[in-house]
C-alpha cells in the first residue's frame, strides 16, 4: 500500500460536521471516518455516493489497524477477491461511500437532536459543557455494538 500521496474525502454538505466532532472529541479526522466507516457497515448500510467531494485528510495518517480493517471490508464485499484490495485509489473511493453512509447515520439518527441545519448546512449543536453529544453518540455506538453481539 502506498498512502503518502493520496487524499481522503467526504461529502461537501458533511465537512462542519466533521469539524464540529473533531473539535468536541479531538479526535483527528481518520478516527472520525474510520468511526463513520464501521458504523456503516455494522448497520450494512448501502453506501453513498459523494454528490460533492472535498479533501478532508491524508490517506497516510490512517493506521495500519485501520487500514487492514478496510482491506478486509473491502474482500468480504467482493467475495474475497484479492483484485478488489490491488489498487488503493478504488478502495478509498470504496470508504469514502460507505464512511458517507456511516456519518448519515450519525446525523439522522445517532445524534439527530443535535444537528442543526442553517442555510442547508449541517452542523453539530452542543453548547453545553458536559459534552451530552458525544455521550449519546458513544452511548449509541455501544448500544448498537452490543445488539450485535447478541444477534
Amino acid at each position: 500500500m502506498k498512502m503518502t500521496d493520496m487524499r481522503v474525502y467526504i461529502d461537501k454538505s458533511n465537512v462542519k460536521i466533521y469539524d464540529d466532532l473533531q473539535k468536541i472529541t479531538g479526535a483527528d479526522f481518520h478516527i472520525i471516518f474510520f468511526i463513520c466507516v464501521c458504523l456503516a457497515v455494522s448497520r450494512r448500510a448501502d453506501p453513498q455516493k459523494l454528490s460533492k467531494r472535498i479533501e478532508k485528510f491524508w490517506a497516510r495518517t490512517m493506521t495500519p489497524t485501520e487500514w487492514s480493517c478496510i482491506y478486509a471490508i473491502i474482500l468480504e464485499q467482493n467475495a474475497m477477491d484479492l483484485k478488489s484490495v490491488e489498487n488503493d485509489e478504488n478502495v478509498i473511493l470504496q470508504m469514502e461511500a460507505i464512511a458517507n453512509a456511516g456519518i448519515d447515520i450519525i446525523t439522522n439518527d445517532l445524534l439527530k437532536e443535535y444537528i442543526r441545519r442553517v442555510d442547508g448546512i449541517k452542523s453539530l449543536y452542543s453548547n453545553d459543557n458536559n459534552g451530552e453529544a458525544i455521550k449519546t453518540l458513544l452511548y449509541s455506538l455501544m448500544a448498537d455494538y452490543i445488539d450485535r453481539i447478541e444477534e
